[in-house]
């Protein structure tokens, strides 16, 4: 299981990284860092974490089912409103890179902008937003679970 911990790093060497985790590789600069750890340690002492990863890999299948039942009960809630089309058709205007999510930030402030600029209700774009933010973060833990799988059968 993975934990929080507090590390020291030069701040402009890590918005650097956390821009380039998130731009070419679709990955957040605390999964490219754990990642980078692991190598390291494993190189170092020639020790494998197959144990860890392991109950990372339980942890992260709960987490994905989560994210998935929330996922439904957004877009479920923003059907029931009548809006989900409008603004899927809107943020496919504003020019989100619904391939790797990259742009979501800029487009969620434009996407609220252009959304209550057109007198509808600022909730159903924050919990689009909100839907569109988890969608993203379920791609990533998909991405990471695939790895984890192909890890283990190896």
């Amino acid at each position: 299981m993975k934990k929080v911990v507090s590390i020291y790093v030069d701040p402009e060497a890590y918005m650097e990284m956390k821009q380039l985790c998130r731009d070419r590789l679709g990955v957040s600069v605390s999964q490219k860092l754990d990642e980078l750890i692991r190598q390291w340690v494993e190189e170092a002492t020639g020790k494998e974490f197959k144990e860890a990863v392991r109950e990372d890999y339980g942890a992260m299948k709960q987490q994905h089912i989560k994210m998935v039942k929330e996922l439904d009960r957004l877009e479920r809630h923003l059907k029931k409103k009548k809006v989900l089309d409008d603004l899927v058709g809107m943020v496919q205007k504003l020019g989100l890179d619904t391939g790797t999510f990259n742009n979501l930030d800029e487009v969620a402030l434009k996407l609220l902008d252009a959304w209550t600029r057109l007198e509808h209700s600022s909730e159903d774009a924050h919990i689009f937003i909100s839907y569109l933010e988890l969608a993203r973060d379920k791609k990533q833990l998909e991405q990471q679970l695939g790895e984890l799988r192909r890890g283990l059968s190896s």
